[in-house]
């Protein structure tokens, strides 16, 4: 027993050592994503409705504490409106005012993340306020 474990010590302190020489394939992290899921498109909203705004987030970093998106309304596939700054939480809740836009049937929303614009995911399709 007295000279198995230093054995067994010595394979460890090997394997370890063998796995850091081996940098061919280094780990990659995973890039950030975002993904609308509502509303994602087919929607019908009224002037006073609260909208649940609803995504998903991945990637390396998603979990610091802190991390914020912002979202937006689109019209016509351009930013229409800045609907603020909020926690990566997945959830966030959007009251509908007559001043956020005209009654239409091209509204899309954009949730971007708050420091990286070029990660960002909209509705599939359109929905409408009336």
């Amino acid at each position: 027993m007295r000279y198995i474990l230093p054995i067994v010590f010595s394979l460890i302190i090997a394997l370890i050592l063998i796995g850091c020489e081996n940098d061919e394939n280094p780990i990659q992290p995973t890039p950030f994503s975002l993904k609308v899921v509502y509303p994602n498109g087919g929607e019908s909203f009224r002037v006073t409705d609260t909208v649940a705004v609803s995504w998903e987030s991945g990637g390396l970093g998603w979990d610091t504490l802190g991390t914020q998106v912002r979202l937006f309304l689109i019209k016509s596939d351009r930013r229409y409106k800045d609907l603020g700054s909020f926690y990566n939480s997945g959830l966030a809740m959007w009251i509908i005012s007559r001043y956020d836009a005209p009654l239409g049937d091209n509204y899309k929303i954009r949730v971007q993340h708050s420091i990286e614009a070029s990660i960002w995911d909209e509705s599939d399709l359109y929905f409408s306020i009336y």
